[in-house]
């Protein structure tokens, strides 16, 4: 009778900590940045994000080389001589939030994800505010925020005198899916 119980506990556990966890790897990512000569706008369809409602965890990360740009000349020396891809290849973030969104109703909410954002060599803190919408088995996300070149060590080439803006403007939208586990 003792196992039968145990089991039946074990199993209520499992239920009860499975689908906490969304994912995909189709997190649009848009960044823009004013600067003298031409403004830099990129965008990518391909970043793989996680939610973990649970654990009050989320990870993202990107292939620096997945952005696209208006002109191929920009893209190059994005990939080339700011952000160094074949040195850097990734840009991540991971962090917590302390909001428990796995025993709420479906819905939206605002939650603030503090965490470290690792972008060209450098770990920064980072607190990012995400509207995120649940709704069955999707978790709906869109977020906004500044990032800071300087603190990144993001610099032009010496031969570029005209410097990208410092402020680049971030933002995420996407659908990530319940994975069953």
């Amino acid at each position: 009778m003792k196992y039968n119980v145990l089991f039946f506990f074990i199993i209520f556990l499992n239920l009860q900590t499975k689908g906490q966890i969304f994912k995909t790897d189709k997190l649009s990512v848009h960044f823009y940045a004013a600067a003298p000569v031409a403004d830099i706008d990129a965008l990518t369809n391909y970043a793989n994000a996680s939610f973990d409602l649970k654990r009050k965890e989320v990870k993202v990360t990107i292939q620096m080389t997945s952005f696209s740009f208006k002109k191929a000349l920009m893209q190059q020396h994005f990939n080339e001589k700011y952000i160094e891809s074949d040195k850097h290849p990734l840009a991540s973030f991971k962090g917590n939030f302390k909001d428990n969104l796995s025993d709420k109703p479906d819905g939206t909410y605002v939650i603030y994800v503090e965490g470290k954002f690792n972008l060209h060599g450098a770990e920064v803190n980072q607190i990012i505010p995400c509207k995120i919408t649940i709704l069955k088995n999707q978790l709906s996300v869109n977020s906004s925020f500044i990032l800071n070149t300087r603190d990144f060590k993001i610099e032009p080439p010496k031969i570029l005198t005209k410097p990208i803006g410092e402020k680049i403007e971030v933002t995420v939208n996407g659908v990530l899916h319940k994975i069953s586990g």
